[in-house]
């Protein structure tokens, strides 16, 4: 999946509708934040997303063998966008149902732009793989805490690394995220790739929760405005402690 965002500082969203022409379009596709508010039914969930229709939560499906079935994304008003319904577990596979083509503006998806095709091996995944509804989402991982998911501890830090901009045009705070394992009596940085779990600007919502195998889910979406932009990213892990504790 595609790595790159667009991240030039952070002034506000309001701010960036107005620079963006008045318009209040979102140009993400999924609610920065997992909740255990709702659950819907995995044919409703790949539904909305064919429609373009916002879930409460990254992660919502999960099979008999312990896999689940997410839904990423990186979008931005000028860097496009990138979806897909992505399975964890034994056979990973990310099934990319919508791009957006370069050079053109994001406020919304395209419908006509969908790949059915790539819905439809999502739903014959889903329905191949007995998967149900995740109704636990898993637990909040804040910033400036240690959080206790199951047996395993995650320390979370989010450091402020300086300041941007132009005092003229907006300036924005810049940080470093940081999530940690505990092993033993140390904590131990993960090797967590990609803008979701890290983004400089925006502070991204992370949940954990332990599979039924000991390994760990984990989820982050991130919303994030500035000038003349805005955006979001959307994506999910399985980490295994036993390894990054050897």
């Amino acid at each position: 999946m595609k790595r790159s965002v667009i991240a030039l500082g952070l002034t506000t969203l309001t701010f960036c509708f107005a620079a963006c022409g008045g318009t209040s379009s979102s140009a993400s596709t999924m609610t920065p934040m997992d909740s255990a508010d709702s659950t819907i039914t995995i044919e409703d969930a790949i539904a909305h997303l064919e429609h373009g229709e916002p879930l409460d939560r990254v992660c919502f499906g999960e099979s008999p063998r312990g896999e689940v079935m997410c839904a990423v994304s990186e979008s931005s008003i000028q860097g496009g966008a990138l979806l897909a319904i992505r399975v964890l577990g034994r056979e990973p596979v990310d099934l990319t149902y919508y791009q957006h083509p370069e050079g053109e503006q994001f406020l919304e998806l395209d419908l006509a732009r969908v790949d059915r095709n790539a819905i439809a091996n999502a739903r014959n995944l889903a329905n191949a793989g007995g998967f149900v509804p995740l109704a636990d989402p898993g637990v909040m991982v804040p910033p400036g805490s240690d959080s206790a998911v199951g047996v395993e501890v995650l320390r979370r830090t989010r450091t402020r690394t300086g300041q941007e901009g132009d005092p003229e045009t907006g300036e924005w705070e810049v940080f470093e995220d940081t999530l940690e394992l505990r092993c033993g009596t140390e904590f131990r940085t993960l090797p967590l790739e990609g803008p979701a779990f890290g983004h400089s600007v925006g502070e991204p919502t992370i949940t954990a929760r332990v599979q039924a195998d000991g390994k760990l889910l984990l989820t982050a979406s991130v919303s994030w405005g500035l000038e003349g932009d805005q955006g979001s990213v959307t994506d999910a892990v399985v980490i295994n402690p036993v390894t990054i504790c050897q």
